[in-house]
């Protein structure tokens, strides 16, 4: 289905939606049977427009001198034609002016439609269908002083919509940037929406861009600790998607489900790095220790020495300082690497480089007239890169005083190590990895009759965990999801764990697990209309998951907020 023309210009009202979406029908008999008839609706479409505006006086559509070419002729041609008879008098300049928002509707919406069905025409008939923006209801009636309230659109249902999941074409994305999928959403109950229905619409877009940062942040930080912190995360990172959307992949129309709520999804890149360095600065600014998420980096080390008499000399490795900060980072329970290894495809995710400088200081005993040798540390330099980006993480050059010397190089280049090793945390590391969704696929077995795959599939993309839905068949899906441990482990907390909580009881458990497979079995107790009806009629499962605020934030209508709080 062609897009409709508010899509393009949220000035365009819902009536002229409809007018254009009549004309452009696929069947015959289901557009206007004459270019009269055609040219009725839309001056009564204007003229609701013109009404609701405020304005007032004649609404007769009559096409400016300006009109003469391309679409503007196509428009000319659709204005009534003059009523013969005796010549009226010239309109007063405020009827001239109350004709200029009718005008400027029409021809929008004439260039509108001719884009949206050039559009149509060259996506090619076997294209699966884009959902259609529900109709709106019609502008009050001049003089009632009060806003009718807009009702919502008709309910989508998996009876009367027959949209089918196409795998999205690979998007090039730049290190540090990922494809995520999201769903916005907004309760059509709320009071401000009566009197403004674009507002809706751009509170669902706003909703569900603030949603892939959220994703994006669910892979650099703990769940706990983003619950806890989610204030400062909402008013800090989410309310700044734009700085992180890089680029909007597909855009889907807003849907009303039974459950009285409107939603829309969003596929975009989202620049990771960007986020991550955001949280990064806010912990610093804002003093929060933000529970970072468990991750594996792999970290490759090069520690050299240089001999401070002889600076031209070319720099040494040193084995002794590189193993002391090898065993450092492998106390936080990541791995080093060797780079150049046999089977080494992907690299290090950092590297760590560091330089000393030692001098031997020698001094002649006259008693016994021996020389001792002593080693000093003259000062040393220390970096981290991320490998992915090239970019110098960290950076330090010391130099150090009143460290005192050492008996034997050995027992120098050992404290060398200690001293780079110091320069480094755990959650150093943790704060600068690069971070991307694990593939999980999940199996749903003993699946009821009606619980589909595009039922599914609307609940996992609005999951936070939840990356990217894959192409879906026999309630087999393949995901990209945040979080480390077993697959096992992350399906039972971020995506049954919600599930069930919608149903109110456990209904879908962990079945066989096979590496990345990990299969969902649905309780056969659970196989009553009752129970199915809440994943239609109750909320998205996302929100039984969503911090308190967010769910205040989001559900107006009490009755479906009590559905949250069982």
């Amino acid at each position: 289905e062609p897009l409709p023309p508010s899509r393009f210009n949220t000035q365009i009202p819902g009536e002229m939606d409809a007018v254009v979406r009549k004309a452009l029908a696929k069947k015959a008999d289901e557009r206007f049977q004459s270019a009269e008839e055609f040219t009725r609706a839309l001056a009564k479409a204007a003229a609701g427009a013109s009404v609701a505006a405020g304005h007032s006086g004649d609404t007769t559509m009559v096409p400016p001198p300006s009109m003469k070419t391309g679409t503007a002729k196509a428009a000319a041609k659709l204005a009534p034609a003059p009523v013969t008879g005796p010549a009226s008098p010239p309109a007063a300049p405020a009827q001239r002016k109350s004709q200029t928002l009718p005008l400027a509707i029409v021809g929008a919406v004439v260039l509108a439609a001719v884009a949206a069905g050039s559009w149509y025409l060259l996506q090619g008939r076997d294209k699966p269908a884009d959902p259609v923006i529900a109709k709106a209801t019609t502008a009050p009636p001049a003089g009632t002083g009060t806003a009718t309230p807009v009702a919502p659109p008709p309910a989508t249902t998996t009876a009367t919509k027959t949209a089918t999941a196409t795998a999205t074409p690979p998007v090039k994305t730049s290190p540090g940037a990922l494809v995520i999928s999201a769903v916005g959403l907004a309760d059509p109950s709320e009071a401000r929406y009566q009197a403004d229905k674009s507002l809706m619409q751009a509170d669902l877009r706003a909703d569900s861009r603030s949603q892939l940062v959220e994703k994006a942040i669910s892979l650099l930080v703990d769940r706990g600790s983003f619950t806890k912190n989610y204030e400062l995360l909402r008013d800090k990172l989410l309310s700044r998607s734009g700085d992180f959307v890089t680029t909007v992949v597909r855009e889907g129309a807003p849907e009303t489900g039974k459950d009285g709520l409107v939603t829309l999804t969003t596929e975009a890149v989202v620049n990771v790095k960007a986020v991550q360095k955001s949280l990064n600065e806010m912990s610093r600014n804002e003093r929060v220790q933000f529970i970072r998420a468990s991750g594996d980096p792999k970290i490759a080390v090069r520690i050299t020495t240089r001999d401070a008499d002889s600076p031209n000399a070319p720099p040494q490795p040193s084995a002794a300082a590189e193993n002391i900060l090898k065993e450092r980072i492998k106390s936080f329970g990541f791995r080093t690497w060797s780079e150049g290894a046999v089977g080494d495809t992907a690299g290090p995710d950092f590297i760590v480089e560091g330089t000393a400088t030692i001098k031997r200081l020698s001094m002649k005993l006259e008693a016994s007239g021996l020389t001792v040798t002593k080693y000093g540390l003259n000062g040393w330099t220390i970096k981290a890169i991320d490998r992915a980006t090239g970019e110098e993480i960290y950076y330090n050059t010391k130099l150090p005083t009143g460290m005192g010397s050492w008996a034997s190089e050995e027992q120098a280049l050992t404290a060398i190590g200690t001293l780079i090793a110091n320069e480094f945390t755990r959650d150093f590391f943790l704060s600068h990895q690069n971070v991307t969704g694990r593939r999980v696929v999940l199996k749903f077995e003993n699946l009821p009759r009606g619980v589909g795959d595009e039922m599914l599939r609307r609940e996992l993309t609005a999951m936070p965990p939840v990356l990217t839905v894959g192409p879906a068949k026999g309630g087999v899906f393949e995901l990209s999801i945040a979080g480390n441990g077993p697959a096992g482990d992350v399906v039972a907390a971020g995506i049954l764990k919600p599930l069930n909580a919608k149903l109110g009881q456990a209904c879908f458990g962990l079945g066989a697990i096979a590496g990345d497979e990990v299969g969902v079995t649905f309780d056969a107790k659970c196989n009553d209309p009752a129970i199915l009806g809440r994943l239609e009629t109750n909320p998205p499962a996302a929100l039984y998951n969503a911090p308190a605020q967010r769910q205040k934030a989001i559900v107006k209508n009490p009755d479906t907020l009590k559905k949250l709080m069982i």
